[in-house]
């Protein structure tokens, strides 16, 4: 096989690896903007139903289901949960920042 097929076919498998590394890094950011979504609806309901957007729309008391959302083993489940999100969050960071670097 003549040296510029080679040369050919190596750009050739360059190219692709980077194509993938890109893609693979858009995919990632996509992933991370749609947990910061999730997270922001999240919040956003909480606030409202803690403003009392919501209290015609239900037939139980908010300040009962409150209180219930407050106890300490939601807090705590609550915590867990966004601590890990949090974690994942910095990790997908961190891969993005390595793909675009390499």
């Amino acid at each position: 096989m003549p040296s510029r097929d080679i040369k050919r076919e190596n750009r050739k498998e360059a190219k692709a690896e980077k194509a993938a590394r890109i893609q693979s890094s858009i995919e990632k950011q996509l992933l991370v903007r749609e947990c910061i979504s999730l997270c922001t609806i999240e919040k956003q309901l909480l606030e409202r139903l803690n403003d009392g957007t919501y209290n015609s729309a239900y037939k139980f008391s908010t300040s009962q289901y409150l209180s219930e959302l407050q106890s300490d083993e939601e807090k705590r489940t609550l915590l867990k949960t966004n601590r890990q999100f949090s974690r994942k969050h910095k990790e997908l960071e961190y891969e993005i920042d390595e793909d675009i670097n390499r």
